[in-house]
């Protein structure tokens, strides 16, 4: 994938556009709070996310500020400044749909209580969406039975670059971030939603951005050993970030976890996956890392996935070139880790391993490997020792599985890819009888077992709806409802072209579709790649 070798230095400011005022505006009863100056509305002036605006204004005692919003078709209330204060500089307009013209009624309210609104409302227009954006077709909604709150979409593309997207149930797009307009990110982007409502961003495999719904960056950590420092930023000492951002419970020691990579050469290394004792003198391995970070960018612990399991286990794809750009240089993907879960309950790391077709979970304290979940074919002792053996009915391994969820019963949620569903020497199954799944398992460290306990998919012309991605993809139970919310993310089409798919299903056993919606499906924007990398619930801006 393609990234920008030289990390910027300065952040492109755009100036503000679009200013719409209202007349001076007293207070409204005694002692309420007053408006002092005009209240404006503009666009936001970072221009990689445009359909956000921003309402600036002053009171003469402190106050926070409350909108009602409307575009005609919809209204909503939000308080958009919490915060107490007299100067409210850039205050937050989210929500909007693309290319309609909308009515904000400001009021500010001070710690009394008192509310002034302000006699007369502001107006603004929203752009249009960008030629090239993915067009979000929309199959299913039913809200009444679907979690509540809003979708937050990891799109990426090939050549019109990422744009991490939120929608509504009616799969209007609310926000978005175009990573062709800054010179922070490459185009392949990963968004991470965080508890303060802030968004991680992960580009160019070397930056680590925090921004606010805004866009304004108010962290960005860079990966030192790959990239020299620019004014501002914060350094960790790694080769890469990639694919999981994950913020740490409090007491544990470390505030952010992050994977990242290193670099090793090994000698008489395979050639082949099929038949490992072909090899050649030496190959550059790539191999994992599981960082926990302090904010200001301290690593305090780190697991490497080499010292932990076998460099020479060879599974389709382990010997794919995925790193050789972030390198400069041919390399091996041999775990391609895309994804942590925390037991906190255990003290433990659960990591993905695309490439090893397992789930390998590893002790904080020591350290070590406590046990492995995947198909048990080529892993030597000691390793072997560490498997889980399954247990129940209708039991089946997963293959180049994604995103690994922890759930508050102990249960472990994936996506299960299924790619190949072998591990060599035994012959891949053929990419049109590939399918993947959603898939639940209950694990007994103790006893070493794993059992299935829910799946949603299967083979095509089964009995199950099927339904295929050979890349990214998540799938996540929700709290409320026991939904789980699936990307399928990375399809194929008619001509090699590539689209996602999000939906969510009920947990009942025979489960209802009750969302649905394909991700550039159309093909329409230049015959162009879409794929989503994974679907996050949000509770609302």
């Amino acid at each position: 994938m393609h990234h920008r070798s030289v990390l910027f230095a300065s952040i492109v400011t755009l100036a503000l556009a679009s200013c719409h005022r209202s007349s001076r505006t007293p207070g409204i009863g005694v002692g309420a709070p007053k408006f002092v100056g005009d209240v404006e509305i503009a666009q936001n002036n970072n221009a990689w996310v445009p359909q956000v605006a921003v309402v600036s204004l002053e009171t003469d005692v402190p106050t926070r500020v409350e909108l009602r919003i409307s575009d005609g078709q919809s209204t909503w209330e939000v308080t958009a400044d919490p915060d107490y204060a007299t100067a409210h500089p850039r205050v937050p307009v989210v929500g909007m749909r693309a290319g309609r013209s909308h009515t904000i009624e400001v009021t500010v309210r001070d710690v009394d209580g008192q509310a002034t609104a302000a006699p007369v409302a502001l107006t603004f227009t929203t752009p249009d969406l960008p030629v090239g954006f993915p067009m979000i077709d929309v199959e299913v909604s039913l809200p009444q039975y679907m979690e509540d709150g809003l979708r937050l979409l990891s799109i990426l593309t090939n050549n019109l670059g990422s744009v991490p997207t939120i929608i509504d149930a009616n799969g209007e797009v609310l926000w978005y971030f175009d990573a062709s307009q800054t010179p922070l990110l490459d185009d392949q982007v990963m968004v991470f939603p965080m508890q303060n409502g802030n968004l991680m961003l992960i580009g160019a495999w070397r930056v680590m951005v925090e921004i606010n719904l805004l866009g304004d960056v108010l962290n960005l950590y860079y990966a030192s050993r790959q990239t020299g420092p620019a004014p501002g930023t914060i350094a960790v000492d790694t080769d890469s970030f990639h694919h999981e951002f994950l913020e740490m419970p409090a007491g544990s020691g470390a505030d952010f976890a992050v994977l990242g990579t290193e670099r090793r050469t090994y000698t008489d290394y395979p050639t082949d996956v099929v038949d490992p004792n072909q090899t050649e003198p030496s190959a550059d391995v790539i191999g994992d890392e599981i960082l926990e970070l302090n904010r200001d960018g301290t690593v305090v612990r780190r697991f490497r996935l080499l010292d932990l399991l076998d460099p020479y286990r060879m599974t389709y794809d382990t010997l794919g070139n995925f790193w050789d750009e972030v390198y400069l240089s041919p390399t091996k993907d041999w775990s391609h880790a895309n994804g942590l879960a925390l037991d906190e309950r255990n003290d433990r790391w659960i990591v993905s391993l695309r490439h090893q077709d397992a789930v390998v979970a590893i002790d904080r304290a020591s350290g070590q490997v406590a046990w492995i979940a995947g198909d048990p074919a080529r892993w030597n002792p000691p390793w072997s020792t560490l498997l889980l053996s399954p247990i129940g009915a209708g039991f089946e391994w997963q293959y180049h599985q994604h995103a690994p969820q922890l759930l508050s019963d102990g249960t472990l949620m994936l996506f299960d890819n299924g790619n190949g569903r072998a591990v060599p020497p035994t012959p891949a199954l053929p990419f049109a009888e590939a399918y993947s799944r959603a898939l639940q398992l209950r694990i007994d460290a103790g006893n070493r077992t794993v059992e299935q306990v829910w799946s949603y998919g299967g083979p095509p012309g089964g009995s199950e709806p099927s339904f295929y991605s050979f890349f990214v993809s998540s799938a996540f139970r929700q709290p409320a409802t026991g939904n789980v919310i699936v990307c399928d993310g990375g399809k194929l089409a008619t001509g090699g072209r590539m689209y996602g798919r999000v939906f969510e299903v009920t947990s009942e056993p025979t489960p209802q579709v009750v969302f649905a919606c394909e991700i550039g499906g159309d093909g329409v924007s230049n015959n162009e790649s879409y794929f989503v990398y994974r679907a996050y619930r949000l509770p609302g801006f």
